[in-house]
């Protein structure tokens, strides 16, 4: 998907957060001016560039 692209050709995509982290990517994309869209993408960029360079780590553990 090109870099381009408006709103309406987006992916859209619904997620679920945990309690309290819409505050802190709201604080952070205030900080940063940029929207809380934006901001989100930037740091999902960020771990996606460093998870080709490190070996995957899950998310949650397993039990």
């Amino acid at each position: 998907m090109s870099s381009t692209a408006t709103s309406r050709q987006s992916d859209k995509f619904m997620v679920r957060l945990p309690e309290g982290m819409r505050e802190r990517l709201a604080a952070a994309a205030r900080a940063n001016r940029r929207s809380m869209n934006a901001e989100l993408i930037v740091h999902l960029e960020t771990a996606l560039a460093a998870s080709n360079s490190q070996p995957a780590k899950p998310a949650i553990a397993s039990n």
